[in-house]
């Protein structure tokens, strides 16, 4: 064990460099999401649990921006991944990154009406 910690211990200035690269290319990956996704990864949450399912399925295919979701009296929320903030930004960068949720963060870059 005092080996392998050791050993461990040697190695962590050679990967420094190798640390600083990715971190450089993660925050250059995040300002450059933030440019291009700011505001547009959000979804129309509309409250409508007293009223016909049908109305609203059809209200929310035409619900594009904000001001349409405030037509239909709902309101705009961030998903899970959003480059709205940088932090936030540099999470979704680490979390594609990951692979855990790729798709998600992909699909969900596809699909905005910014």
């Amino acid at each position: 064990m005092k080996v392998a910690i050791s050993a461990l211990l040697k190695t962590v200035p050679d990967m420094l460099p190798v640390l600083f690269v990715t971190i450089i290319f993660y925050i250059i990956l995040s300002i450059t999401g933030h440019y291009l996704l700011f505001m547009k990864m959000r979804d129309c949450v509309v409250d409508r649990s007293n009223e016909e399912e049908s109305l609203y399925s059809d209200e929310l295919l035409h619900v594009k921006t904000t001001w349409d979701c405030n037509n239909v009296g709902g309101m705009m929320i961030n998903t899970h991944s959003h480059f709205d903030y940088f932090f936030a930004s540099l999470f979704s960068v680490f979390h594609s990154s990951t692979t855990a949720g790729w798709a998600e963060v992909m699909y969900r870059s596809i699909d905005n009406d910014g």
